[in-house]
């Protein structure tokens, strides 16, 4: 009998060892596994893709039928007046771009503005020739700036030193048209439709600070007749690469 339940104890010991043993692999087996799908996803991780028209983007207004900022870093644009109107846009996606009539024009709150700096907006004017000088886009201080005048699409920076006007674009006809404005510390640039059309050297800096952006107004000047769509600012130079695919997208 003794012989029986020494036999039957130690058999209680070995299955109880066989299972404490099992269990200590299989947690080891479990501590491993994750630890590879960690390392894997940090080796994956080194390999995601991150779209540069995203960095340093500070706000972008599509104008799908509201006034919001896709980015939501920026409050929404505040119309001059109830209700804004909207059209199709430069794809042809209906109500998918603001349209200013002439009569009232588009407000947005504290843009952040410094040196290197772009603005970038897809234009239709309504007419050709705009009779007194009329903001496209333009800021109640410093940074990047469109402006209409007769037949002449003009951008420029407002800077510590100047605001100089850079590529006239001379008007033919009233399609929509792809607009930057970069700025460096030195060097203006302006691209249409994609492609660059022109440089002014100008040495000088954009004061660091939070201002206010008129779309198709500008208090003390004309009010701009046309459709914006997809008005992005950066905080950053835009590249000739990046401008490019702006115009693609």
């Amino acid at each position: 009998m003794k012989k029986q339940i020494l036999f039957i104890a130690a058999s209680i010991s070995a299955i109880l060892f066989s299972c404490t043993k099992e269990k200590i692999e299989t947690a080891e087996k479990q501590s491993t596994a994750d630890v590879e799908l960690t390392n894997a996803a940090q080796a994956n991780s080194e390999f995601l893709v991150v779209n540069p028209l995203t960095v340093n983007l500070e706000g972008s207004f599509q104008f799908n039928g509201n006034l919001k900022d896709a980015t939501k870093k920026l409050g929404d644009a505040v119309p001059t007046i109830r209700v804004p109107a909207y059209t199709s846009d430069h794809k042809g996606n209906p109500n998918s771009a603001l349209y200013l009539n002439g009569n009232y024009g588009v407000k947005v709150n504290k843009v952040p503005q410094q040196t290197h700096t772009s603005l970038s907006v897809w234009i239709k004017p309504s007419n050709i020739q705009q009779v007194g000088l009329s903001y496209v886009a333009g800021s109640d201080s410093y940074g990047p700036e469109i402006t209409h005048i007769s037949n002449l699409i003009t951008g420029g920076v407002v800077m510590n030193v100047t605001t100089p006007g850079i590529a006239e674009l001379y008007l033919s006809k009233t399609g929509w048209r792809h607009l930057v404005v970069t700025y460096d510390g030195t060097d203006v640039k302006m691209y249409v439709d994609g492609q660059f059309v022109g440089v002014n050297h100008e040495p000088g800096f954009v004061p660091t600070n939070l201002v206010n952006y008129f779309i198709g107004c500008l208090p003390g000047f004309k009010l701009w007749k046309g459709a914006i769509d997809d008005l992005r600012f950066y905080s950053r130079t835009l590249s000739a690469s990046d401008v490019t695919a702006l115009y693609n997208l």
